[in-house]
């Protein structure tokens, strides 16, 4: 913000100022197979990004766990009946 005056005399002031960022939301997408560590291509700039992760050969009992979520990854790992299990899934992480 900038302000001028050509008036020697008077002398501009700002009483109020309000401005609007606006990230770009990005995403980004992947297959693999648990237990997994996903690292995203670029961090994201928030802290913790949504992530969704859908198992394709789901057995019944599946408990999916989601450890170290951070801006740069995750780390994932399948439990059935609480033992680790070799499962594949789809992941989609969306922030900016």
């Amino acid at each position: 913000l900038v302000l001028i005056s050509v008036n020697n005399f008077v002398r501009p002031f700002v009483k109020s100022f309000k401005f609007q960022i606006d990230m770009p939301d990005r995403f980004e997408q992947g297959t693999s197979i648990s237990p997994a560590n996903i690292s995203f291509s670029i961090p994201f700039k928030i802290e913790k990004p949504y992530i969704q992760v859908t198992l394709s050969n789901a057995q019944e009992g599946d408990d999916i766990q989601l450890i170290d979520k951070t801006n740069a990854g995750f780390v994932i790992n399948v439990l059935n009946n609480g033992t680790s299990v070799v499962r594949e899934f789809d992941w989609y992480a969306t922030g900016y």
